[in-house]
């Protein structure tokens, strides 16, 4: 019986420490964002709990939309709070969200000169410093110049029939289907369209439907809490990102052998620069 009681008394010891050290960093994260808003001006917006953020919020809205990418709720209900620039704390990280096109537009000229993007601790994570959407100065206008050459505007007329020829065998594969969800359609087009451009692949390849497969599980764990334990989406996403590590040079090697042998790549295909560097630093 007397153990009993002990038990129970350091239980509730155990959970009032708890509850004071949580109530005195929630006040502490507070007190600490307020300061940092009067200082640096921040934008009107909610920290969410502390530690957590508002990370948990998005997440249930990503998991209980009809779409896994599509957290629009979630950004509706703060927009109208406080409109179309507000803070918030998300994966680790506190941000600014900006939810109007002109303003985006705006960022995104800016590049490089008054603005410098930065990802979530996960996206980085999985992405890698140097893909195009994480690095910054020489490398990523270097990155930005190979992308823009096959699939800028500026090289839009040399492949328009081969986006008439895409939407239309997509088109075909509605006809007998009982529904059709338009965002994931719109998805697979693009898909289709940047294997075939950058890589010279159909889609109809076996491997390359295996590579759909990791990149829409990949897409889906770019939006997770930065929890690296087996059976989070961010430790799934560190296995799809290593799959891709390990198989796409596979690929990459092989089209440049059969490309080089057969004479089958072209200028067409972003494989070419690649080759042509490869053969120059060889």
């Amino acid at each position: 019986m007397a153990t009993w009681v002990v038990g129970v008394v350091v239980l509730l010891l155990l959970a009032s420490v708890g509850t004071i050290w949580w109530a005195v960093h929630a006040w502490w994260w507070d007190v600490k964002y307020r300061v940092k808003s009067r200082r640096r001006r921040l934008p009107p917006g909610s920290m969410g709990w502390p530690l957590l953020g508002e990370s948990l919020h998005l997440v249930f809205r990503l998991h209980s939309s009809s779409s896994s990418i599509k957290p629009a709720p979630f950004f509706d209900q703060r927009q109208a709070r406080f409109g179309p620039i507000f803070k918030s704390h998300l994966f680790g990280e506190p941000v600014v969200v900006l939810t109007s096109s002109s303003i985006n537009t705006f960022v995104l000229q800016k590049e490089g000169v008054l603005f410098k993007s930065a990802y979530p601790a996960s996206f980085v994570g999985m992405m890698g410093k140097f893909s195009l959407m994480t690095a910054h100065g020489p490398v990523h206008a270097r990155l930005r110049r190979q992308i823009m050459r096959i699939i800028g505007s500026a090289s839009l007329p040399h492949y328009v029939s081969e986006i008439e020829e895409n939407i239309l065998a997509r088109l075909s594969t509605w006809e007998n289907a009982p529904s059709i969800f338009l965002h994931k359609e719109a998805c697979m087009m693009s898909f289709d369209l940047v294997v075939k451009r950058l890589i010279g692949l159909s889609t109809k390849d076996d491997k390359v439907q295996l590579m759909m497969q990791h990149f829409n599980n990949f897409i889906v764990a770019l939006i997770s809490l930065p929890i690296n334990i087996p059976g989070t989406s961010f430790n799934v996403g560190l296995k799809e990102a290593n799959t891709f590590a390990i198989g796409f040079p596979y690929y990459l090697s092989m089209i440049m052998v059969v490309g080089l042998c057969l004479a089958t790549c072209t200028q067409d295909q972003l494989i070419y620069p690649i080759v042509s560097t490869s053969l120059s630093i060889i």
